[in-house]
């Protein structure tokens, strides 16, 4: 990772032994302490500090078809990130439905929601609103009658509640508060229903 600064000047070069498949990443954030955190398309996350000193890197095994695609720092310090994961509804068809996680400054999820219908939604891009609540944008073919993709909005409130298209992560006996922590590895188990 190089850190150049608003000048376009140099600052410092740092390289980590991770995971190979934390080198595709979607997004880089700054956080409000200078901290810079790394997401991939497959939810491994990591955290520098300011001069690039690893803090933690951590993989998030939502369910093995997902791609994560946007990051934001929310006002109270913590991480949101919105991406896209496959789901199995009734008669064996996958679908993608936008998925979102709130998890603390240090990497641990605080809750896990999704959204979307029975074709494919995608999500794209997450906003914080300046009442806390979330803006989500992304594309949908579940609410169009010909299955083409169109543009989905979704607002919600700063708990991940919309009132509607909401997905109900229910989690396997095996998980204790929808999380599973195994040597960085964490994985957050659910089957889901539309609400």
């Amino acid at each position: 990772m190089i850190k150049v600064g608003g000048t376009g000047i140099f600052e410092w070069a740092k390289s980590y032994n991770v995971d190979d498949e934390i080198m595709n990443p979607t997004d880089v954030i700054q956080a409000d302490n200078g901290d810079i955190v790394v997401l991939s398309s497959n939810y491994y996350m990591f955290r520098t500090g300011i001069g690039g000193s690893l803090k933690w890197c951590k993989k998030y095994q939502i369910n093995p078809l997902q791609q994560a695609k946007h990051l934001v720092e929310s006002n109270d310090g913590n991480l949101v990130i919105l991406g896209s994961t496959s789901h199995f509804f009734g008669g064996g068809n996958a679908s993608m439905n936008l998925i979102l996680t709130k998890m603390t400054s240090s990497g641990t999820p605080l809750w896990t929601k999704g959204y979307g219908g029975f074709n494919d939604d995608e999500g794209e891009k997450i906003y914080e609103l300046p009442n806390g609540g979330l803006m989500m944008a992304g594309s949908t073919s579940s609410f169009t009658s010909n299955g083409l993709f169109r543009s989905y909005l979704i607002k919600a409130e700063a708990s991940g509640f919309a009132g509607c298209n909401e997905i109900s992560l229910t989690t396997s006996e095996s998980s204790v508060n929808m999380v599973h922590i195994n040597e960085n590895i964490i994985e957050i188990p659910f089957t889901a229903t539309i609400t």
